[in-house]
């Protein structure tokens, strides 16, 4: 009768938890989640790098006869630029709160420390 012993608590069965399969579960489909939410993100860093690479800054200091100068009344971001940094914000919020739910899970496992 070794297999078919008595269980003596709903939380565990020889010693290892029932809730583990729920969290090896949930960890696996937070793993999925940050992968798609991490291109996410490197897609849209890649989108404002390249929007600052086309369109300058007219906002930058520049030197003008070995003189450093700093424009006091400058003119607002690009509107295009305002929204892709909020949608790169966005994407890192995100991406940031899915490693945190993935660590701690992990941690819930003990699979880290």
């Amino acid at each position: 009768m070794w297999p078919f012993t008595r269980i003596a608590s709903t939380e565990t069965v020889h010693g290892q938890n029932l809730h583990a399969d729920s969290d090896l579960k949930r960890l696996a489909k937070v793993e999925i989640e940050y992968r798609q939410a991490e291109r996410e993100f490197n897609r849209a860093w890649f989108e404002v790098a390249k929007f600052r690479a086309t369109h300058k800054d007219p906002n930058l200091p520049f030197f003008l006869d070995g003189k450093k100068f700093t424009p006091v009344f400058t003119r607002p971001l690009d509107a295009r630029l305002s929204a892709l940094e909020h949608d790169k914000q966005e994407k890192l919020d995100r991406r940031n709160a899915l490693l945190n739910e993935r660590a701690d899970l992990m941690r819930k496992l003990r699979l880290i420390s």
